[in-house]
């Protein structure tokens, strides 16, 4: 009988990813979602079935093997830094070592999506620089600006909490609320980022206007209008306005002989080195001119009380216009509403009411 033999030959491989281990396996525990872009997070590596603590591990991102991004060692933790350069990235690991008394290596993968929810681009004020008593506006500005709330911390304490609107508003600014404005804007799941801007507010100048007569008599005395300026920051500025398109820009300025139609309201408006401005106005009067009448009285000449008189006889002269409180001057000297003269000549006698 005529025997076969059969020859079989058994290859052993000594790659460790063909050992047949289905006890020994890896896994990656961590956040599979990030609300915050500039969110650190900690991914960990956990073994089953290994033989000791020698187990190693290398870590990778979106392309395994190619795109190594850490060797831990036997550190079982990696952690991920922002800023992530995709919204979703697949973290591999790799563990190396003993699995039933042979060498073995194993993954696994997790993909972690990153939400960023809203983009604070900045903040920014209306004016940077504003006077006393005008309003603070600071507007946030994020994308998008949806589904977000905004607390803002400034000056001296200032505090203002959960807000849906994106601008602030503080009327009637004083000097005490210049400083830095902080706004911390929050999106979902906690989200948040912060931005800063800076606020002047320039104490607010005052200005005192008035007259050294505010009542003329017009086309006779001179008009000096006045103003003083104090607080804010000088050098100041006179801007002064009033009737019949009355305009002067120095401190104090004058019109002479006032006429008639130059009474009524002036205004000066005071602005600073800081164009914070303050106002000031008054009334100016102008009196009636009075008029004035001579009546004479004398019983020599021609006829009575005609004007006309012997050479040294009387005539008694009486003035009238100046009213209660008013006064007469006459061109003899006289200062009475009534004289008495003698002429004795063609005389012409003056009164000034």
């Amino acid at each position: 009988m005529k025997k076969l033999l059969l020859l079989i030959t058994i290859m052993i491989s000594t790659l460790p990813q063909f050992c047949l281990a289905q006890d020994c396996s890896v896994s990656i525990d961590g956040p599979s979602t990030i609300f915050c872009p500039d969110e650190s997070i900690t991914l960990t590596a956990q073994t089953q079935g290994f033989d000791d603590a020698n187990t190693t591990f290398l870590w990778f991102a979106n392309d395994y093997p190619g795109n190594q991004i850490a060797d831990t060692g036997t550190d079982t933790t990696l952690n991920v830094q922002p800023p992530y350069t995709q919204t979703t990235t697949t973290f591999w690991v790799s563990a190396s070592g003993t699995c039933q008394g042979s060498s073995y290596t194993t993954t696994d993968s997790l993909t972690v999506t990153v939400f960023s929810n809203f983009q604070l681009t900045g903040v920014a004020p209306a004016q940077a620089a504003i006077c006393a008593g005008e309003t603070i506006s600071i507007t946030a500005t994020a994308i998008p600006n949806t589904n977000l709330t905004y607390t803002w911390a400034g000056p001296n304490g200032f505090a203002l909490t959960n807000q849906t609107n994106a601008t602030l508003t503080r009327n009637n600014a004083t000097p005490n609320m210049s400083g830095t404005y902080t706004v911390t804007v929050t999106g979902q799941g906690g989200c948040f980022q912060t931005a800063s801007t800076t606020i002047t507010v320039y104490p607010q100048p005052a200005v005192n206007a008035t007259a050294a007569d505010n009542t003329v008599c017009p086309t006779q005395q001179n008009l000096q209008l006045q103003a003083t300026g104090s607080g804010g920051t000088e050098p100041y500025i006179f801007e002064w306005s009033g009737p019949n398109g009355f305009n002067n820009n120095t401190q104090n300025p004058a019109i002479n002989n006032m006429p008639a139609n130059a009474a009524g309201n002036y205004t000066v408006t005071l602005t600073d080195d800081n164009d914070c401005t303050a106002t000031g106005s008054f009334l100016v009067t102008a009196n009636s001119l009075p008029t004035a009448n001579i009546t004479v009285t004398e019983t020599s000449g021609i006829a009575n009380n005609d004007g006309t008189v012997c050479a040294g006889a009387s005539a008694a002269l009486t003035a009238t216009g100046a009213g209660t409180g008013g006064a007469y001057s006459w061109s003899n000297g006289l200062a009475t509403a009534a004289i008495t003269v003698n002429p004795t000549a063609n005389t012409t006698y003056t009164v000034t009411v």
